[in-house]
């Protein structure tokens, strides 16, 4: 819906780019439980807040890589588990480094 000129409520938005966004938007912010899918192969199913990844979640990449668990301000944070294509698994609490990138600390 659209709403005062910002969009408001459960809907699809395809981006320019051919991103696609599901989910309920609020004053434009995607905000709740999402579905994205990007361009270059990516996947996320889970929950958004002030337009960035944010609670639980799972994010896929094309390499058949996956990672189920927290997600802080749109970065890997918290606890989760990250599943390799190969098999392997790294479970624990994962921090964002001063980079922008997450490791796995414990």
């Amino acid at each position: 819906a659209f709403k005062q000129n910002r969009f408001n409520g459960h809907g699809v938005y395809v981006h320019e780019d051919g991103a696609v966004s599901e989910g309920t938007y609020v004053n434009d912010s995607r905000e709740g439980f999402f579905k994205l899918k990007f361009t270059n192969g990516e996947r996320y199913e889970g929950n958004m807040a002030n337009d960035a990844k944010h609670g639980q979640g799972v994010l896929y990449w094309p390499n058949g890589d996956r990672y189920d668990g927290n997600f802080e301000n749109g970065r890997i944070s918290g606890f989760g588990t990250l599943y390799h294509a190969d098999g392997r698994r790294s479970t624990g609490t994962w921090r964002v480094k001063p980079n922008g990138q997450s490791e796995l600390v414990q």
